[in-house]
This record gives C-alpha cells, sequence and structure tokens, in this order.
C-alpha cells in the first residue's frame, strides 16, 4: 500500500510548479482522495500551496497593512453597503437573455435562505493610500481607476453564484465593454476554518494573507464564511494597463 501511494506521490510532484512540494505519506493519502480517477482540474491548497487550477489564476502574495486595512470599516467616512445578496439590483443588469435568467434561477433557489445572504461591503478612498506604489506596477493596474472595497462575510453568510458585469464602472468610465477591466481578490486573513471562494468547479481554500488571485469574470463564483470567525476579502477592480 505504502508503494501505492508513493507512485501516486512522484505523479503529484511532476504536476505542480512548487518543486520544494515533497507531501508525506499520510498527505499523499490525502490528496489522492481530492483527486477524480481523470485528475479533472480542480483547485486543492495543501498547508497554503496550489497544486492544480483551471479557474483560478494565483498571481503571488503582497505584504500589505492588513490590521490597519481592516480597521478602515470603522471610520466615519467609509460608506457600509450591507445587503442581502438576492436583492442586488446589479445581477440584473448588463446580461445576455441567458445570463438573466440564470441570475434569477439562482435567486429563485436562494429566496427561501435568504437571511444567509446578508453581508458586507465598505467603500473608502482612504484604501487605495494603503496599497503600496509597488502593487500598481507588478499587478499591472491603473491605481487612479482603482475601486477598492472590504467584503466581510460573518459566520453562516454566502455571497450567491453570480457573474460579474461591472455596469456601473464601465458607465461611470464612458467605456463600451469591460475587457479592460480586471478584478483582484486579496486576502486579508491567515487560514480560518470555513473561509472559501468557489469559482466555476474549482475552490481556493487555507489561503495564506495576502494570496492575490483572480479569475473569469463570467464565469460563476461565490464566497462563504462556513466557519466561526467574520471572513475579511480586499477587491481591487480597475483598468488594466
Amino acid at each position: 500500500m505504502t508503494r501505492k501511494y508513493l507512485k501516486r506521490e512522484s505523479r503529484l510532484e511532476r504536476a505542480t510548479p512548487y518543486a520544494n512540494f515533497s507531501p508525506t505519506i499520510k498527505q499523499t493519502h490525502y490528496i489522492r482522495t481530492y483527486l477524480t480517477p481523470i485528475d479533472m482540474p480542480a483547485i486543492l491548497c495543501l498547508n497554503g500551496k496550489l497544486l492544480m487550477n483551471k479557474n483560478i489564476q494565483i498571481l503571488g502574495r503582497v505584504k500589505l497593512p492588513f490590521d490597519d486595512i481592516i480597521s478602515v470599516i470603522n471610520h466615519r467616512a467609509t460608506k457600509t453597503d450591507a445587503s442581502f445578496d438576492t436583492e442586488r439590483s446589479s445581477y440584473h443588469r448588463n446580461r445576455t437573455k441567458l445570463q438573466l435568467q440564470q441570475s434569477k434561477n439562482i435567486i429563485g433557489a436562494y429566496r427561501s435562505k435568504k437571511q444567509a445572504t446578508y453581508f458586507y461591503r465598505y467603500t473608502n478612498p482612504k484604501l487605495l493610500g494603503l496599497i503600496p506604489a509597488t502593487f500598481w506596477k507588478k499587478y499591472k493596474m491603473i491605481k487612479d481607476s482603482c475601486r477598492a472595497q472590504i467584503l466581510r462575510h460573518p459566520p453562516g453568510t454566502v455571497s450567491i453564484p453570480h457573474i460579474d458585469r461591472y455596469d456601473s464602472m464601465m458607465k461611470e468610465m464612458d467605456l463600451k465593454d469591460s475587457k479592460k477591466i480586471k478584478r483582484l481578490w486579496i486576502s486579508l486573513t491567515e487560514p480560518k476554518l470555513g473561509h472559501a471562494l468557489f469559482v466555476g468547479n474549482d475552490v481556493a481554500y487555507n489561503l495564506k494573507q495576502g494570496t492575490v488571485l483572480t479569475f473569469n469574470k463570467d464565469t460563476l463564483h461565490s464566497g462563504c464564511n462556513a466557519g466561526h470567525e467574520d471572513r475579511y476579502v480586499l477587491t481591487l477592480t480597475g483598468i488594466d494597463q
């Protein structure tokens, strides 16, 4: 049985970009249980490392004043959007007929679970000032175009599956389409029980603080907090350089 696991281990080492990845036999068994017989593309984080992915692109990690960023939610000038995700009008705008029907179906599926979709979004211009100048060059985003937002999911809450269309940003910036717009997602805390992001059939879980990722805006995605501590995420939405 040990030999079988070690064979599986060698295949995984070839599949991962991390040269120093060397799981124990016990860890290899843990990995094996998460792979399908045909090794379907999936995200699996083991000890904070990404093994495989299809829908989520990990761009790196960034050092930020995380405590200062989270504390912005308590500033007097901060705008708070506390709402049920099932009642957001943005999920009905700038969509094809198929996308609109998909949104209606999803909202209908969550309507009886409305209370679980209540979470918080915070915006404050000071957030951009807490991000170092080197960040914008490294991640190729125009700072002056950027919108920064903190998402806070209390325990037991979710964002419903949705796609991003950037309707209001396109109108404000007079853009004909959203091809130049990109969104970066940054974990503001160390890994917590139950804090997860789902994109298509992939999941990002157990990500280290400061992990920067992105994904296709037209792929269904959602987030959840199935743990017991608040989940904090920073999103930056702006024009790609």
